[in-house]
């Protein structure tokens, strides 16, 4: 029983840590993450009128966090 309880605390002190971490994550982290994942998505899609549409929307969304 006691193994039990260990093993839940384990789980709530390690989601603890790893939202701890996630929050912690620099503001510009987080942005270079975004746009890693918007490019990646925009490579897939691509379609050259589409990206310089998409390269001005990165842009924007960029810069507005800042």
């Amino acid at each position: 029983h006691l193994y039990c309880i260990s093993q839940h605390l384990f789980q709530v002190v390690f989601l603890q840590r790893f939202v701890l971490w996630a929050v912690e994550l620099s503001i510009k982290t987080k942005i270079f993450l975004l746009f890693l994942a918007i490019s990646f998505i925009v490579t897939k899609v691509d379609i050259s009128l589409k990206r310089d549409l998409s390269d001005q929307y990165l842009v924007i969304l960029v810069v507005s966090p800042l």
